[in-house]
């Protein structure tokens, strides 16, 4: 289980595009993704709720 948690500005290609691309290459792998702000992003990494952050730049 990968968990993701990204801002709401991200463009909506980011997902699925990325997961996609590594299911292609890894067919068991989960996702579960969050919304938030990127202070709220920040505490889902910092809390353990999140192995990966997104935000855009």
């Amino acid at each position: 289980m990968v968990r993701i948690a990204q801002t709401f500005s991200l463009r909506l290609g980011f997902v699925p595009e990325v997961p996609a691309g590594l299911l292609d290459r890894h067919s068991g792998l989960r996702f579960r993704c969050r919304q938030s702000s990127a202070a709220g992003a920040i505490t889902h990494l910092l809390r353990g709720d999140a192995d990966v952050v997104r935000r855009p730049g």
